[in-house]
């Protein structure tokens, strides 16, 4: 953060499209005050902790539905092979060039998501009308 306002200024570079940008200078078009150093940090822990958080869970789910398919966890074995990894380096840009292992991937997410989802809301008692539809009481929905 120190880093970026020495050589950007508060008041930002309005060719930087970035967070850390808007966060700093904030967004006079949209009328939106810049953040205080000490907001900043904390908006910055939290992306950093729900980075890590999101993909750690993605990391072990995905592990474990490989470890409980060992088809698809040999199709991603040798589609990494065929890439020509090895143990110890693999670029980024070739494992996005992966269609199995991103498969596999997307799948982890979809059966088990890393967020969990909004907090559930229920109709009231006597039901409730949605966008002309009548929705009767007691519905809930995610």
């Amino acid at each position: 953060m120190r880093d970026s306002i020495s050589r950007f200024g508060r008041k930002g570079d309005a060719r930087r499209k970035d967070l850390l940008t808007r966060l700093i200078a904030g967004d006079p078009a949209k009328g939106t005050e810049p953040l205080s150093d000490k907001e900043i940090s904390d908006e910055i822990s939290n992306f950093i902790f729900a980075g890590t958080h999101t993909t750690a869970v993605t990391m072990a789910y995905l592990l474990y539905e490989l470890a409980s398919n060992p088809k698809w966890q040999e199709r991603v074995r040798l589609e990494l092979k065929e890439a020509g990894s090895s143990d110890t380096k693999i670029l980024y840009q070739t494992l996005q060039g992966l269609p199995v292992l991103q498969a596999c991937i997307h799948e982890s997410m979809r059966l088990h998501p890393p967020v969990g989802s909004g907090l559930p809301r229920v109709t009231p008692p006597h039901g409730t009308s949605i966008d002309g539809v009548f929705v009767p009481g007691g519905v809930s929905s995610a």
